[in-house]
């Protein structure tokens, strides 16, 4: 179970969790596979040429014959999602390092901020992946790039 039930149903949350999720419209665990399996599907909402959708679908991960423009917008589109979700916290992950080391910190508030830790944690990890595979583009140069399709992160 994720930490989130965990909390819910049994009171704790477990640090190494390895069934740990955070939804990201599909649930992510594992981060730099959760960013990988998600850039196909956002592909799709930037393809205008109806050819170059089988290309699109049948790639996994980063590795896809698109254009750097378009590879681009979809990682841009991506880091934008994830530091909006960062940014909706009311602390910051330090803080809640900080806060947890309290030996005095109440138990409910504890398991708490145990969870939503490590909901920054994955947050922070996806952000990263996302990073890295925007450095690995063959240039930083933005072209504007139509998205007729785009999908909306929530």
């Amino acid at each position: 179970q994720p930490n989130s039930k965990l909390l819910i149903n049994y009171g704790f949350v477990d640090d190494d969790n390895s069934y740990d999720r955070l939804v990201v419209e599909a649930y992510a665990g594992k981060e730099k596979e959760a960013v990988s399996d998600m850039l196909p599907y956002l592909r799709l909402g930037y393809v205008s040429d109806p050819s170059e959708m089988q290309s699109v679908l049948s790639s996994q991960g980063p590795v896809c014959p698109v254009s750097p423009c378009m590879e681009r917008a979809v990682l841009d589109q991506l880091a934008d999602y994830f530091n909006r979700r960062l940014a909706g916290y009311l602390t910051t992950l330090n803080e809640d390092e900080s806060l947890l080391s309290d030996p005095n910190l109440n138990p409910r508030r504890r398991v708490a901020t145990e969870l939503v830790r490590l909901e920054k944690k994955i947050l922070h990890a996806c952000l990263q992946a996302t990073t890295e595979l925007i450095d690995e583009l063959p240039d930083h140069t933005v072209s504007p790039c139509p998205a007729p399709y785009a999908l909306l992160l929530k």
